[in-house]
């Protein structure tokens, strides 16, 4: 009986010293449907932005922001959502959008072809 309540008292004083608060959460509106990873991938990807085109800017405005992805945050995903803010979301899809489209001018000129016109570029 003794030992049972000495067991209980410890597990009870190390669940009393973890914080909750310790994680952040934050939540992405994206228009594509990602899993985790990919939007980590692509999250990590907004620091190595040098110039924004406005023209894609324009044509993903168009786009619904339909997806909500909550993801528990590192530190170095929590510094990219303090230095960027609100943006951080704006900047998020444009790495994406901009990604599809490097992944289709990649390609062979008949697969690009095909492919631009399944996503209307």
């Amino acid at each position: 009986m003794f030992a049972k309540n000495i067991f209980f008292e410890v597990i009870y004083i190390l669940f009393r010293n973890f914080k909750k608060g310790d994680k952040i959460q934050h939540n992405f509106r994206i228009y594509k449907n990602l899993n985790v990873r990919s939007l980590r991938f692509y999250l990590s990807k907004i620091k190595d932005i040098k110039k924004l085109d406005p023209q894609i800017l324009g044509e993903l405005s168009k786009y619904p922001t339909k997806y909500n992805k909550t993801i528990t945050l590192t530190k170095e995903e929590e510094e990219i959502i303090k230095k960027y803010g609100k943006t951080t979301n704006t900047l998020l899809n444009y790495i994406i959008y901009t990604a599809k489209i490097e992944i289709i001018h990649n390609l062979p000129e008949e697969e690009e072809s095909s492919l631009k016109n399944l996503f209307g570029l």
